[in-house]
């Protein structure tokens, strides 16, 4: 499969919607994961536990005019930094190239842009277009190794394998990576 993503003085370029949205659902969340391996590396995405999105930093202000901005427009500039968790890397990833998610659009906004990681959310909602319920249960039990993020979709076999795996890397940045790479790897599919 060809490179979906590529960076650009330190710009992230990604596929356009149109051709984003012929692929099947295993190609997207392949190339969602390499978007957030791109941003990690450019320094824009900051993986930090406990935190599903905040957008932070003198490049983006909480305003009521900024209400409107499209997320997409803020992926656009590489110096503005994003702390996310695994699913919040995945769905900025996702609605940076597929969607025109606004900052009025996020349902669980604070003052620091942090928003929900439910996965009844509308943010949530977008993300499993192409995700599972189960999927993304077991990447952000992976990510976070906390016991909020078993639901009905995981078993104990999986709970134990998804704290083996979060065991595994001593920050949040070695560990969001590791997952983006098991996505790739697996076509797709999500194996702790």
């Amino acid at each position: 499969m060809k490179k979906t993503s590529k960076k650009t003085k330190e710009v992230v370029v990604t596929m356009s919607k149109a051709a984003f949205n012929k692929l099947t659902k295993e190609k997207k969340r392949v190339i969602v994961a390499q978007d957030v391996l791109d941003r990690i590396d450019i320094g824009q995405f900051v993986p930090t536990e406990g935190i599903f999105c905040s957008i932070r930093g003198d490049s983006f202000k909480d305003t009521p005019e900024n209400k409107n901005v499209k997320i997409k427009t803020i992926l656009e500039n590489p110096k503005q930094e994003c702390y996310v968790c695994a699913k919040g890397g995945l769905f900025m990833a996702y609605v940076g190239i597929n969607n025109g998610f606004k900052i009025k659009d996020l349902t669980q906004c604070q003052d620091t842009l942090d928003v929900g990681y439910e996965l009844w959310s509308d943010e949530m909602k977008s993300l499993k277009g192409i995700f599972s319920e189960k999927q993304l249960s077991l990447i952000e039990l992976t990510f976070e190794a906390h016991s909020r993020y078993t639901n009905e979709f995981t078993t104990l076999d999986d709970i134990s394998k998804c704290y083996t795996f979060h065991g595994k890397y001593s920050t949040d940045t070695q560990r969001l990576i590791a997952i983006c790479n098991n996505i790739i790897k697996n076509k797709g599919t999500f194996k702790p």
